[in-house]
């Protein structure tokens, strides 16, 4: 989970997320479901990355788990928000 994770921007749950949060959930989804390890790996100066995560530690797992299940089928298995500016994306490599 929490493909978003920016605490600094979190909202009331009765709040959409922003669009920039949307945006980078659906491009992560997208890249992940397409095995597009290049995206994930290159875009490091990527506004909506900056905006997603300030710090990177709950982003590089996903890396990890992409490049470990980078032969493998994903799917979300889960998908939600959370104070609008966590997204509670949750992944599986099959």
């Amino acid at each position: 989970g929490n493909i978003v994770h920016n605490l600094g921007t979190i909202g009331p749950h009765e709040l959409e997320p922003p669009d920039w949060a949307v945006r980078f959930d659906a491009n992560i989804a997208r890249a992940l479901e397409e095995g597009d390890v290049h995206y994930l790996t290159q875009n490091g100066a990527d506004a909506l990355l900056r905006m997603a995560h300030p710090s990177l530690d709950h982003y590089v797992p996903l890396l990890v788990c992409a490049g470990a299940g980078q032969d493998l089928a994903v799917r979300s298995i889960f998908t939600g928000w959370q104070n609008t500016s966590i997204s509670m994306r949750c992944v599986a490599f099959a």
